[in-house]
Order: structure tokens, then C-alpha cells, then sequence
């Protein structure tokens, strides 16, 4: 492989927005290399799409590639970065799922980066939020990349997108209503989008989308777990978790309801602990086809780990303590949903 004749002085990584990269992917006034680190998915690959728009780019598969990060292929994706574009000046290569890579391949990626030809435009997806234990984070402040962070939109930034989404769709939503919608599925965008479709054909031609139309129809409402166990047991909130079950217990709370909020709960732990053993718990989007919120998953790589065989036990257990009532076994209710909360508690 010939490397690139040019070559920067001190190394020295550049920050950029999204905004402003917006503008120069539109003009083609590129770098040689982007790390886009971040789980927000969607707004990455919008971005992207910029250059499918061009005119060079179109129906053009040779200039302008996308492949799954693997370590058994990755040097041969970067041998096809190293051909020179067929008829674009620039051939724009784009490496997803960076993440799933082990360290001595990051290390790779990071050398060739370093001399990457003139004529590229490489483009490395990320899709978990950096952290300086991370060796992509050591990696990236020694280099000369350009670094994006795609991650969750704040509440400001959000509720922006949210009216902005909702206009395209001719539906008017005030600020107020807009900041409710956030605080029930977070900043993520294909998460929004995905409640705003929903949203959009729940109205049936109203011109515009109030606060009890966002409650009817969005998934993530707060009414769908009024006690809250299911974000005590995912955010590992053990007290919270003792406080809730008191409370159904002494407000003589329906056993079914609650024993089904637990298995909700094991559920979910199950789900995201096998996305974390494939390597998939940045990938918010098919979390999300899952039945798992943003903010779920966040909590969850955040405050601790659980194995997918302890939380698939958690979850039998729910299943033999729901089954235990519905038989009519005699068995006292209340003691059934200690024996559970103790049970989470523990693998907690």
C-alpha cells in the first residue's frame, strides 16, 4: 500500500459540529478522516446521506461504500480505501459499528488514518458515547481525526426537532408540549421520529398535537409503569425497589399487575444483557424494535451489568410466581412478591 505523500505536522484532533459538517459534506470540502462517536444512529447516517444526494455519489458504489466493522475484513475494506476514486474526485468509505472492533484492530484502524490517502474521505461510526477508559478515547485525542459527538439531543435541542418534525407534517405543537414529549422518550432521534409518526396518525387531520394526544399514544408514557420498577431495577435503585414493593403491599395492589411489572422488569434486564454480550448495547435502534427506551438502555450501561443467564432465571421465576397465581396453589400473594422483589434485589 503506497501511503499518502501528505502529511500533518503535530498531531492534533479537531472537534467539529454537525451543523457545520452538514455544510462541508454538501460542498464537498471534507477531511480524510471522521470519527462519529455517539448512540445517536440516526442522525449520523442522515448526515451521511448528504453525499448520496451529490451528484458524483449516485449510483456510484465504488466511490462511495459502506461496510459493517469486522476484524477478520478490515484490512480488506481498507485496501479498497486505498484505490483511487473511478469518477469522483474524492471516494467518500464509510466503516459502521467501529465499536465491535477489539483493540489491536482500533489500533490499526487509527495507524492507517494516520496516512490515508489524499483522495479519501473515511468515515468511522462509533456508536457507544466515548469514555476515557475506552481505547478509542486514547486513541482519538492522539490523532489528527476529526472527532463528532452524535449524542442524546438535550431538552432544548430536542424540542426543536420535535416542532420542526411536526411542521414538516403540517401539525403545530407549542413548546410546553413538546418538552413533555422529551421527558418521556429522551433526546435520541429515531426514538423521537418513531413517537412523532405515531403521534402524527393518532390526530387524524388535527391540526395540532396536545398534551393528552401525547399520552393517549406514546409508548413510553409514565402511565405504562405507574410504580416505577421497572427504571428502580434497570438503574440498580434497591431502595427505590424495597420503597415501590412496600407500597403495593400495603395499598393491596392487584398481585397479577404487579407480578407482571416485575416480569416487564426481568424482561428487559434479559434483553439488554444479550445485546451487551453481542456487542450490540450501542445500538439504540434495534433496542428500541425490542421495546426498550433510550433512557432504559442508557441506565443500564451506565449503572451495572447483569448475565443474560441470571436475568433469563429472574425471568422464570416471574413466570412460575404468575403461574403459581393463576393455578390458585394457595399461596399467599404478598409473600410471592416479597420472594420476587428479594429475588431482583439480589441479582441486583
Amino acid at each position: 500500500r503506497k501511503k499518502s505523500s501528505g502529511t500533518r505536522g503535530s498531531k492534533s484532533m479537531k472537534n467539529e459540529t454537525i451543523k457545520n459538517l452538514s455544510v462541508s459534506f454538501s460542498s464537498l470540502n471534507t477531511d480524510k478522516v471522521y470519527f462519529f462517536s455517539g448512540p445517536d444512529y440516526l442522525r449520523k447516517i442522515k448526515l451521511i446521506s448528504v453525499f448520496e444526494n451529490l451528484k458524483d455519489y449516485k449510483d456510484n458504489p465504488f466511490d462511495f461504500f459502506k461496510k459493517e466493522a469486522d476484524s477478520k475484513t478490515l484490512g480488506d475494506f481498507l485496501l479498497d480505501c486505498d484505490s483511487p476514486p473511478m469518477k469522483a474526485s474524492k471516494k467518500i468509505a464509510v466503516l459502521k459499528r467501529a465499536e465491535k472492533l477489539k483493540s489491536e484492530k482500533l489500533k490499526e484502524l487509527f495507524s492507517y488514518c494516520e496516512n490515508s490517502p489524499d483522495f479519501l474521505c473515511l468515515i468511522i461510526l462509533y456508536d457507544e458515547s466515548l469514555k476515557k477508559e475506552d481505547t478509542a478515547f486514547g486513541l482519538l485525542e492522539k490523532s489528527s481525526l476529526t472527532h463528532c459527538a452524535f449524542e442524546e439531543m438535550e431538552e432544548r435541542e430536542a424540542a426543536e426537532f420535535i416542532k420542526e418534525k411536526f411542521k414538516e407534517k403540517k401539525i403545530y405543537i407549542n413548546s410546553e408540549n413538546a418538552q413533555f414529549l422529551y421527558s418521556l422518550t429522551g433526546g435520541e432521534s429515531a426514538v423521537l421520529e418513531n413517537e412523532i409518526e405515531k403521534i402524527s396518525f393518532y390526530l387524524k387531520g388535527k391540526e395540532e398535537a396536545k398534551k393528552e394526544d401525547i399520552k393517549e399514544c406514546c409508548a413510553v408514557q409514565k402511565e405504562e409503569n405507574p410504580y416505577e420498577i421497572i427504571d428502580a431495577v434497570i438503574s440498580k435503585d434497591i431502595q427505590k425497589l424495597e420503597e415501590i414493593t412496600k407500597n403495593l403491599l400495603d395499598s393491596n395492589t392487584e398481585p397479577m399487575a404487579v407480578i407482571s411489572v416485575f416480569s416487564a422488569a426481568a424482561e428487559k434486564l434479559f434483553k439488554m444483557s444479550v445485546l451487551k454480550e453481542q456487542g450490540l448495547s450501542g445500538d439504540f435502534k434495534t433496542a428500541y424494535s425490542m421495546g426498550i427506551f433510550y433512557r432504559e438502555l442508557k441506565a443500564f450501561n451506565s449503572y451495572g451489568r447483569i448475565s443474560s443467564q441470571k436475568a433469563e432465571k429472574l425471568l422464570k421465576r416471574c413466570a412460575e410466581a404468575e403461574n403459581l397465581l393463576k393455578t390458585s396453589s394457595g399461596r399467599d400473594p404478598k409473600i410471592l412478591i416479597k420472594n420476587i422483589a428479594y429475588e431482583l434485589k439480589k441479582a441486583l
